[in-house]
């Protein structure tokens, strides 16, 4: 069954902009110029640790392919980020922003048994802060309790709650929407959902590690799901991916209807399957410049039904008489020339690079499909810049995964 089938179109043929809790914004729209092609100035990354490590050991729970290698993945963490700070980009990482985490905010995330006193735990999570151990103790979750050992000695016996493994795919549990503008996901599996709350705690620091003032939005109800990777922004356009494996279509029509995305155009791509493989639609599509795209050839071939709504005073307008194939959008409304990705490139993720300037592309090396892959984008003029990262793709997720751009060049005010 198609998915047009499924879906009644004409159940929102607008949606109303309702301004309540943001309405420093205004009906005007305030997202446009914001692109995958617009160049990164800095961005956000994270360094798997040992939570990534224990959670691969249940790697099918945890949504890995298999038992993760923390010390290549390490080695090729640090190479990709060495990359990006050749290219002038300057990388905030998880560890720069935990430096600023106290007491008060690591209480939440640790459980203590009754027989701890407030000042037992007071100095022991103060123990934790001078030995920098906020970010082991946020992505563990540990619960603590106090055992008799020998029946003199007291020792804290530790037990790790639901590992945050994913947290190195830093696409996923926030998306930007504008201009220093955020807005936090609502993951679909319990083993990420924790995520956001620990984004939103490191992003707030933000303003303390680099003086960067960004603004945050949420969900008031956390009922649907929406994803980062769903999110590619395209100048006074956003494309979005839903009815995917993690993101459904209600969770968007939230965020349009109280003002949380900005953009003049707002493009729904109907997802072609509902699948692990291609649980975002990073992992078959991206942009490589204004006038440049990665598609999966096998997805391309047929018609992705889209929902294309256009922005004017009071709302979105459902423009899908005039365009409703991702393609045509694509190819005639945006004139995008397509690359295309066969079979085997789109499983070794070769869509999930990151484009860090116009026709500039940081691929995955290391994997079968790679160097045929380079060649392909050099044809259209791509500058590749190819990094080893088979190993950190054992969660699904390559260098568009791995990364949160907080500031490109339409940010030059404050960089």
């Amino acid at each position: 069954m198609k998915s047009n089938e499924k879906i009644n179109y004409s159940t929102k043929p607008i949606i109303k902009i309702t301004i309540d809790n943001q309405n420093d914004l205004g009906f005007a729209p305030w997202g446009d110029g914001l692109a995958e092609w617009t160049p990164i100035r800095s961005l956000y990354t994270h360094r798997p640790g040992i939570e990534t490590s224990l959670a691969s050991l249940d790697y099918n729970t945890n949504l890995f392919h298999d038992v993760f290698d923390l010390e290549k993945a390490q080695n090729q963490h640090d190479e990709f980020t060495s990359t990006l700070a050749s290219e002038n980009i300057k990388v905030i990482s998880s560890h720069d922003l935990t430096k600023y985490i106290n007491s008060k905010d690591l209480a939440p995330f640790i459980t203590f048994d009754e027989s701890f006193t407030k000042d037992q735990k007071s100095k022991l999570i103060d123990s934790y802060i001078s030995h920098n151990k906020q970010l082991d103790l946020l992505l563990t979750k540990p619960s603590i309790k106090r055992i008799s050992a020998n029946n003199q000695d007291i020792i804290n016996q530790f037990s790790i709650n639901n590992p945050l493994g994913n947290f190195l795919y830093a696409r996923d549990p926030i998306f930007q929407t504008g201009e220093k503008r955020f807005h936090l996901s609502n993951l679909k599996f319990n083993v990420r959902k924790q995520e956001a709350n620990i984004m939103e705690l490191l992003f707030n620091k933000l303003n303390l590690h680099s003086n960067i003032s960004i603004s945050i939005d949420k969900f008031n109800q956390q009922v649907d799901t929406i994803e980062g990777g769903e999110v590619v922004p395209a100048g006074d356009t956003i494309i979005i991916g839903v009815e995917s494996h993690r993101t459904n279509l209600n969770s968007v029509y939230e965020l349009m209807k109280t003002n949380s995305i900005g953009h003049s155009n707002v493009v729904l791509v109907i997802s072609p399957v509902k699948t692990q493989e291609e649980m975002h639609i990073d992992t078959w599509f991206n942009i490589i410049d204004e006038d440049l795209y990665i598609g999966s050839q096998r997805f391309f071939d047929n018609p992705i039904d889209i929902l294309y709504y256009e922005r004017n005073e009071n709302g979105y307008y459902l423009l899908n008489k005039e365009i409703s194939d991702f393609k045509t959008l694509l190819e005639n409304k945006l004139k995008m020339k397509k690359i295309s990705l066969n079979d085997k490139q789109q499983k070794d993720l070769m869509s999930n690079g990151l484009t860090i300037s116009p026709k500039k592309y940081i691929m995955i090396g290391g994997k079968p499909t790679s160097q045929g892959f380079k060649k392909s984008l050099e044809k259209h003029g791509v500058e590749v810049i190819s990094v080893e990262l088979d190993e950190l793709t054992e969660g699904h997720g390559g260098a568009h995964c791995m990364t949160q751009p907080i500031q490109r060049d339409l940010d030059s005010n404050y960089i």
